[in-house]
């Protein structure tokens, strides 16, 4: 579940490796990367997704090794280049968005620009894992 082709899962840690070298990681065990967990939502909307993911893996010894934050963004107060802008603002090294039918334009076009491992999941992701890999390269996994 790369940007090169889901059915080639063997690439996928090369790939992924690959990406964490020319973002600059290291694997320092004191070296915490930061997860960002966006939800695009309408303003009259609280979004749950990504505070429950992240009530949710926090439970697990792994996430210390972690920092985990969310962020919400408005689709009707925000535009994309204000959510792009608010993501770079957090220094994010991986970025988990949920997506919906609603967002999955602004989503796409931001992970376009972001210098990080970029993460979808959410309804509108279903069964279109391998449709949204090859439209968007800059897409490195699906979650379905």
């Amino acid at each position: 579940m790369t940007n090169q082709a889901i059915n080639n899962k063997a690439n996928f840690g090369a790939q992924l490796l690959a990406k964490q070298s020319r973002l600059g990681w290291s694997r320092q065990a004191d070296s915490r990367k930061k997860i960002l967990l966006v939800g695009i939502y309408d303003t009259n909307s609280v979004a749950l997704a990504p505070h429950i993911l992240r009530a949710y893996v926090e439970q697990f010894p792994v996430t210390s090794n972690f920092q985990i934050e969310t962020l919400e963004l408005s689709i009707f107060n925000d535009s994309v280049e204000e959510m792009f802008s608010a993501i770079q603002r957090a220094r994010p090294d991986i970025v988990g968005f949920s997506t919906y039918i609603w967002n999955v334009n602004y989503v796409t076009e931001i992970v376009k620009h972001l210098e990080a491992i970029t993460i979808l999941g959410g309804p509108q992701v279903t069964g279109l894992s391998e449709q949204l890999i090859s439209e968007n390269p800059a897409i490195d996994i699906v979650v379905e």
